[in-house]
């Protein structure tokens, strides 16, 4: 049995999902874009590293992971190339402060809203704009970065590039503790049961018990 979503809103343009069900439970769904912004005709007869400029902008929310795919893509182009273990650690590390800042805004001005709750804007936007400068620090900008390049990144950080995204982090988690969670982050990370998460308080706790009684 097959059903399909015509239209999410939620995306940049359209959608259709196609969800198919075994035992009356999602088995597998596929996604189908119905419209197309051309940035692969864009790239057509220009040098490869362009796309390391001109990829990252196909988006202003997840444009480091549109630069990270474009440069891993680039070097599966070549059959030997090696990245050094910091410009691997360097990447995953933005990556991940890209993800961080991105579901702060999905949750507080997408997912609550959903349940009747209002945008919480300023819980969205502080601790986003956070990590957008941690981004910056190791990433030379934000968004629309290109620092990385074939081969690794363009530079290291400093010691002090690195204690200053350290203190930037420990400001978001105490965001995360305060409003998140109500609780330290250790004790959340503590939780092996989703009945160990429902004992806390915050709005995710919030969240996940409005679903588990809605049935969803």
């Amino acid at each position: 049995m097959i059903k399909s979503i015509e239209l999410i809103e939620k995306i940049e343009g359209e959608a259709k999902l196609h969800f198919s069900f075994l035992d009356d439970k999602i088995d597998f769904v596929n996604i189908e874009f119905l419209s197309t912004r051309n940035i692969e005709n864009m790239l057509k007869n220009k040098n490869a590293l362009d796309a390391l400029v001109i990829n990252p902008r196909v988006c202003g929310i997840c444009g480091h992971a549109h630069l990270l795919a474009t440069v891993q893509a680039l070097e599966d182009c070549y059959d030997e190339i090696t990245i050094s273990d910091k410009a691997k650690i360097l990447r995953e590390l933005t990556l991940n402060f890209e993800l961080i800042q991105n579901h702060f805004k999905w949750f507080y001005l997408t997912i609550l809203p959903l349940f009747g709750h209002p945008q919480y804007v300023l819980k969205a936007t502080k601790a986003s704009a956070l990590m957008a400068k941690a981004i910056a620090v190791f990433g030379g900008q934000y968004p629309h970065n290109s620092y990385a390049i074939v081969g690794g990144v363009v530079s290291e950080p400093t010691y002090g590039d690195i204690l200053k995204v350290e203190t930037i982090l420990d400001e978001v988690i105490l965001i995360f503790e305060e409003f998140m969670v109500q609780a330290k982050s250790g004790d959340f990370l503590e939780c092996t049961s989703i009945d160990k998460v429902f004992s806390l308080s915050g709005d995710l706790p919030m969240v996940l018990k409005e679903i588990k009684n809605n049935n969803w």
